[in-house]
């Protein structure tokens, strides 16, 4: 799923004259709605490729420990202030002046879909850049 994401973004990510980087050594099967999920990391990928400054960085990671798959993605995205990391989430809200098309939307349907499949999103600013870290339950309670 998350490498025929990526494929569809390449265009994009070579017009901005981005740099990728991913690790995706997840192996374990994953249950939950495929086209849910697919949405969300969609939504997720799209805003990284669009955010990220041209000639900058994405970077995607997965990783998993015996109890859930965590999904990071960065870019190198001007810093956010603290104050607003929770409100990306929002519907509606946009940062600052965002001069990007769109309504505010997409991350706010994420949130709910990795919350249906029990799962927590949250949003940072480290090394790497304004990054999104989802963690999803790998045997999901019954």
């Amino acid at each position: 799923l998350m490498n025929g994401l990526l494929s569809r973004l390449k265009p994009a990510m070579e017009r901005k004259g981005l740099q990728l980087t991913t690790d995706l050594s997840f192996q374990t099967p994953l249950w939950g709605d495929r086209n849910a999920l697919q949405t969300a990391f969609s939504n997720i990928l799209e805003n990284a490729v669009k955010y990220a400054p041209t000639g900058g960085r994405v970077k995607v990671e997965m990783k998993a420990d015996e109890s859930a798959l965590e999904v990071r993605v960065a870019n190198t995205a001007e810093r956010v202030p603290e104050e607003e990391m929770e409100r990306v989430f929002e519907p509606f809200h946009r940062l600052g002046a965002a001069k990007e098309g769109g309504f505010g939307l997409g991350l706010a349907i994420t949130r709910k879909i990795i919350e249906a499949h029990e799962g927590t999103i949250g949003a940072h600013y480290g090394e790497e850049g304004f990054t999104i870290t989802t963690r999803l339950p790998i045997n999901p309670k019954e």
